[in-house]
């Protein structure tokens, strides 16, 4: 294959997925702020399950750009950027366990959560989403061969 092909595929899909993350982590704060019944612990359950293979895959593309793109992983691994950008990324992974957690334990129990709990979930994904704009600055940033 053309190795410019190849890194333009990877580069989208790569984008792709980050732009579908970063979708469905709105969506799931949405959702969250809705009034408690049951269909809206079901919906956040499949929308907290496609979060986590989303970014599953936005890790697997990523690191196929990083082995296989036409910057290399020297590049990468030598960019300040890089690092903040993949520290922020797995920031939003840390802050996702507490709603992730708590969402299966409403699905679990099959109990519905109280207004406060909904507030405290929402808190949560605030905060991931928060880290979001750095990620895309840090990526403007790399591709543009700074920092």
């Amino acid at each position: 294959m053309n190795p410019n092909l190849l890194d333009a595929l990877l580069a989208a899909g790569h984008h792709l997925l980050a732009f579908a993350l970063a979708a469905l982590l709105f969506a799931e704060w949405a959702v969250a702020g809705q009034p408690p019944e049951r269909r809206l612990v079901t919906l956040l359950a499949r929308l907290d399950m496609s979060y986590g293979a989303v970014a599953g895959l936005l890790l697997l593309a990523g690191g196929a750009r990083l082995l296989w793109g036409a910057k290399g992983w020297a590049y990468y691994l030598g960019s300040q950027a890089f690092w903040v950008k993949l520290a922020c990324f797995l920031a939003i992974g840390l802050l996702s366990l507490r709603p992730t957690l708590r969402i299966l334990g409403w699905r679990r129990r099959a109990g519905l959560p109280g207004c406060g709990e909904l507030r405290a979930l929402r808190r949560w994904m605030m905060a991931q989403l928060i880290l979001v704009p750095p990620i895309l600055l840090c990526a403007s940033l790399m591709a543009r061969g700074l920092g």
